[in-house]
């Protein structure tokens, strides 16, 4: 407890307009998961091309 009693506290402050967080439970082994992934990249790959 020393060690930390002796780093000064620093606070970073991040204006955030807006947040996303979006979570996935899998119970195909992985299958639905890996395909919806490769989608997702494919279709910014996409995007990003444009």
């Amino acid at each position: 407890m020393e060690v930390l009693e002796n780093i000064p506290e620093t606070r970073v402050e991040v204006p955030i307009t807006k947040a996303v967080v979006y979570g996935w439970y899998d119970n195909e082994l992985g299958s639905y998961s890996n395909l919806l992934g490769d989608r997702v990249v494919t279709m910014a790959e996409s995007m990003h091309s444009q």
